[in-house]
């Protein structure tokens, strides 16, 4: 703990006094602009998985596999199918619509507003834990996915968002060994994640930038 204090104060000293930013903030921020790839609803997620030398490996953002139905456009459709035609029965025919057409129609409209609210609700994290556990492929997954398990020895994740536990597992299984991140992850297993890295002697830690 005192090693990584004296590390932080160096590395803020340095910055002030330089202006260049450290390893953490400069992939940090990179992973920042890579989540912005994501097609993922209710939270877009990205990362920069480096060796022990700060040499880039790979990167990886959250979505959907290849071929697959995006998050963002399954959602939206249920949106209009479930909630939307619910209370405008006459606004369109459920069976058959072009989806950009009324993505248009109801982004040009208040309704907008309607499907901001409803992203917000408990049907909507319901709804999206099902499909994400069923569909969805999370950033380390996908950076772990072109890269050499002996490339991997003492390597360095940096993540917009903290695991979840299956991640961690795989982090801990390719021998990575720090790992840091912006948010933490809001399900119930973030916390769980988190220690059981700590257990296995890898360095987790949050970064503010």
């Amino acid at each position: 703990m005192l090693v990584d204090l004296q590390q932080k104060i160096i590395a803020s000293i340095e910055k002030e006094v330089t202006g260049r930013i450290g390893w953490e903030e400069y992939f940090l921020k990179q992973a920042i602009l890579i989540s912005e790839r994501s097609t993922c609803t209710r939270v877009q997620v990205g990362v920069v998985l480096t060796n022990k030398n700060n040499k880039v490996l790979a990167t990886g953002y959250n979505g959907v596999p290849r071929g697959q139905v995006h998050c963002k456009d399954y959602f939206f459709k249920y949106f209009v199918n479930q909630v939307l035609n619910k209370q405008f029965p006459y606004y369109i025919d459920t069976m058959h619509f072009n989806l950009e057409e009324v993505r248009e129609a109801v982004y040009g409209k208040r309704y907008i507003d309607m499907y901001k609210d409803w992203l917000t609700t408990d049907e909507f994290r319901q709804l999206h834990g099902l499909f994400s556990a069923e569909r969805e492929i999370h950033a380390e997954q996908n950076a772990f996915a072109g890269v050499a398990r002996d490339e991997l020895e003492d390597g360095k994740m940096f993540c917009t968002l903290s695991p979840c536990s299956g991640c961690s597992k795989m982090i801990v299984a390719t021998g990575v060994k720090e790992f840091y991140y912006l948010e933490k992850y809001d399900r119930d297993d973030g916390s769980k994640a988190i220690n059981f890295l700590k257990q296995n002697s890898v360095k987790i830690q949050q970064v503010k930038i």
